[in-house]
């Protein structure tokens, strides 16, 4: 009996199939519900000093429904003693949204009343139990639907596990490296090559200004990286910065797969050998690696409507562009 039961089981987990849903939601299948609809809610101790994950089955299908269902159980104390609220009783998600993996909350004022060391904590608590719904590759909030910033007014923007790898008490149990495609000039200063690197990511920040860092401080900076597609003849060959390694970031956000990087003065002061062609598409191309990233407005403290070293008008946002990549 006991094995008929087994291969009953088998033949019916291999007929089911995955179902994909428009506006990038998902459907689970009968199987899945409990394979894969078992998640950790993190919720704050009493004391409000570390993390604790609580099992949780999902009963919801689609992904709004879960992102919902979640946000409905970390709002409210668990019925088990010293699980609480993530955040202060009086902050309140006002509306998500869903679009290309990642997922957008936006909170009431009262969030920014919370002191540093519990909204950090709460931002983790919700942020890793969220990450969890098949689909979310990244949580960013906003509050009254400005952006949130850090204590240096930096727009913290799309976070994800490896956000909060010092937040967790097991920082091992994350993985702290990342995967990037960048884009540095040849030696000639007129052609792309792309690379691939792993780069630590240990700091609560966005993974696009993580690119964008990564190449102003350039190649050198990187240690082991290899090149992509590189045939037998290039395998060798050197790659060189974009950008100068004065230039500052004054902020980098994504909104609706545009990415807006605002540079200070020393972006269209340098003074490079680089082609100006180059230099805006490293800037695009290795941004564009990005799944969630389909375009990349440039401004300068804010300004856009400038005419970069009197060719290229950064007024529009710019698309990928592979014709100047070598190879």
């Amino acid at each position: 009996m006991k094995k008929n039961i087994i291969s009953f089981l088998l033949a019916a987990a291999c007929s089911f199939v995955f179902i994909g849903c428009a506006g990038n939601e998902r459907n689970y299948s009968y199987v899945e519900d409990y394979v894969y609809n078992s998640i950790d809610l993190y919720y704050v101790s009493n004391m409000i000093d570390e993390l604790k994950p609580l099992k949780h089955t999902l009963v919801a299908k689609t992904t709004t429904e879960q992102v919902e269902e979640v946000l409905d159980l970390l709002f409210t104390d668990s019925k088990d003693s010293g699980y609480k609220n993530p955040f202060d009783n009086n902050v309140q998600c006002l509306d998500s949204s869903f679009n290309n993996s990642i997922l957008s909350l936006n909170f009431n004022s009262d969030y920014l009343l919370m002191d540093k060391e519990r909204e950090l904590l709460g931002r983790a608590a919700i942020v890793l139990s969220l990450l969890q719904i098949d689909g979310v590759s990244y949580v960013n909030f906003n509050i009254d639907s400005q952006p949130l910033t850090d204590s240096a007014g930096r727009i913290i923007g799309n976070m994800n596990r490896q956000s909060f790898a010092d937040v967790v008490a097991s920082s091992e149990s994350l993985n702290s490296f990342i995967n990037l495609t960048l884009y540095f000039a040849d030696e000639s200063g007129n052609a792309l090559i792309p690379v691939s690197t792993t780069i630590e990511y240990d700091e609560v920040d966005s993974v696009e200004r993580l690119v964008v860092e990564a190449l102003i401080d350039g190649p050198e900076s990187l240690g082991k990286y290899s090149l992509i597609n590189a045939n037998e003849e290039d395998e060798n060959q050197e790659v060189y910065p974009t950008l100068e390694d004065n230039i500052e970031i004054v902020s980098v956000s994504t909104k609706n797969g545009i990415c807006y990087v605002d540079f200070d003065e020393a972006f269209i002061k340098q003074n490079t050998s680089v082609d100006n062609d180059v230099i805006i598409y490293s800037l695009v191309n290795s941004l564009c690696e990005l799944k969630y990233v389909n375009q990349v407005q440039i401004s300068v403290l804010g300004d856009s409507q400038i005419l970069f070293h009197g060719a290229i008008e950064l007024n529009d946002p710019f698309i990928r562009n592979l014709n100047i990549v070598k190879g």
